[in-house]
């Protein structure tokens, strides 16, 4: 089961290792984190399935499934991260926030996962009368956003 999360990670670096560090890479590394949470994996949906909700259980139960997979998503990507955001602000992209570099990835990755846990029986909680493609989008536009980036 450890295997999704680590698959899941090694696809985003594969993905983002020719975009040099900076604003872009920001916008890529949460339009991905969107995507790879909210839409299904080909041929992994039912392990996909699988992994949600036993995160989903260790958030409520006694959390070390979770805290596994978080500190291999923060060892494996919150250097990237924090170094793309230092250039983005020396090069006037976005502004420097009164938030830890850290968390501003963070926040980004938890509302995706808040989305996709709100509608995880199929059945949202709640009615968005959006498409998921457009879902993806406002939140990853959400992000530079916050930093007052105009893209």
């Amino acid at each position: 089961m450890f295997s999704y999360p680590l698959n899941k990670i090694d696809i985003v670096l594969k993905g983002l290792m020719d975009v040099r560090a900076g604003s872009e890479l920001i916008v890529l590394m949460v339009y991905v984190i969107y995507m790879l949470i909210l839409y299904e994996m080909p041929g992994r949906i039912a392990e996909q399935r699988s992994f949600e909700r036993l995160l989903a259980q260790s958030l409520l139960d006694d959390v070390d499934f979770a805290r596994s997979v978080f500190k291999v998503y923060h060892d494996k990507l919150i250097d990237i991260f924090t170094k793309s955001l230092d250039i983005a602000v020396q090069q006037g992209d976005i502004v420097k926030l009164p938030i830890s570099k850290e968390n501003q990835i963070w926040f980004s990755h938890h509302l995706a996962m808040e989305l996709q846990v709100l509608s995880m029986t199929g059945t949202p909680v709640y009615e968005c009368r959006m498409s998921k493609d457009e879902l993806v989008n406002e939140g990853g536009h959400l992000f530079p956003q916050g930093h007052g980036h105009d893209r």
